[in-house]
């Protein structure tokens, strides 16, 4: 309630600042630097924006998001590192440790794919149909690296909060800590905190000379900071699909939707060619001499079985967040630059604060 009433009244603390003397540009200016505020003590209370009934939270991506792929890391990093992801059909003459080495050597030197219905080829041609296999080994390390990257518009925001100008975290807590105070003693607090406020706003104005005024002394800072954070959620959601697709391969853009309609029409999975769970492995082992014996073997690639739906689910999830985060960014232009939209938020808080009736609030 009390952040409410704040917000209310950075609104009409605009008033104290513009004067008749003010040109357009400083008026416009105010309006930035109030806009700017309101947006900074809602988001610092909580990272998110309603819409309606809709609530399109930023933790969906910071939180959530690192969550999710940290998870499946960790998932895929017990099943790569710890047990048994690869085994490949051995020789008639391979000893067991023969064995063992032929499955490290095939993990490490990567696998490749042909289709069962076309001809294996020499090791040394680098043939169209002849995929060769270059990520398995990586996924848990590329996943801990996407997750790290989904903190980063996060981190970027609580950076931009604290080198404000505006103590913006304080703001918050002093809010929450009058929530339990009497109304006087409130009301009050809240005068106090407007007032430092609209004073920071005011005095910033002898340094508007510049002919780009951007810098966080012309009150626009906040405002553009958190446009930028917005673009970097939908950036990042957008930018990890395609960068996936340059480390899974080509096909990785639609590769989730790909998959529902596959699967609606009885899909085989173990004939995907993205994450193939039959995979060949050619090696060279050296004995006495200088003979050299080249051999190409079968192997059963365990590991994809789970890839492969881990990165269905990142593939789906990744698109929603970057729907929602979109969506979000289109409803709050859309709603703070409509002047309709302002005057239904002020009369909703008027009513929530019982400042006016429901005649004075028409």
């Amino acid at each position: 309630m009390v952040l409410s009433d704040l917000i209310g009244a950075l609104r009409e603390g605009s008033q104290l600042i513009s004067n008749r003397d003010d040109d357009m540009y400083d008026r416009l200016s105010n309006r930035w630097s109030i806009g700017g505020l309101q947006v900074s003590v809602t988001l610092s209370n909580r990272w998110s924006i309603v819409t309606g009934g809709l609530q399109v939270s930023v933790t969906l991506s910071n939180r959530w998001s690192a969550g999710i792929i940290l998870s499946i890391a960790l998932l895929l990093t017990s099943h790569s590192y710890i047990g048994d992801p690869i085994d490949c059909f051995e020789p008639a003459e391979f000893e067991d440790q023969w064995v063992e080495y032929m499955d490290n050597i095939c993990w490490v030197s990567n696998t490749y794919y042909v289709p069962l219905n076309q001809s294996i080829p020499d090791p040394a041609l680098d043939l169209p149909h002849k995929q060769e296999l270059q990520y398995y080994q990586w996924v848990p390390i590329v996943l801990t690296i996407q997750a790290f990257f989904f903190m980063i518009p996060g981190l970027f925001w609580n950076a931009v909060a604290e080198g404000s100008g505006y103590s913006i975290k304080e703001i918050v807590q002093t809010c929450k800590g009058a929530e339990s105070l009497n109304p006087e003693t409130r009301d009050e607090t809240i005068t106090y905190l407007v007032n430092n406020m609209v004073r920071f706003i005011k005095y910033r104005k002898p340094y508007k000379k510049r002919r780009m005024p951007i810098g966080k002394r012309y009150g626009k800072f906040v405002f553009l900071m958190y446009m930028v954070t917005k673009l970097l959620y939908i950036g990042n959601a957008v930018g990890q699909i395609y960068l996936l697709d340059v480390f899974l391969g080509n096909g990785y853009t639609l590769y989730g939707w790909q998959a529902l309609k596959d699967l609606t029409k009885a899909w085989d999975w173990q004939t995907s060619p993205m994450f193939p769970r039959i995979t060949l492995c050619s090696f060279e082992i050296r004995k006495l001499g200088q003979n050299i014996h080249r051999y190409t073997v079968q192997c059963l690639l365990s590991v994809n079985l789970f890839n492969e739906k881990a990165f269905i689910i990142l593939w789906w999830w990744l698109v929603y967040v970057a729907a929602m985060s979109i969506f979000g960014l289109i409803v709050w232009v859309v709603t703070a630059s409509s002047p309709y939209s302002q005057k239904a938020y002020v009369k909703k808080y008027l009513k929530i604060m019982g400042r006016r009736n429901n005649d004075e609030v028409r």
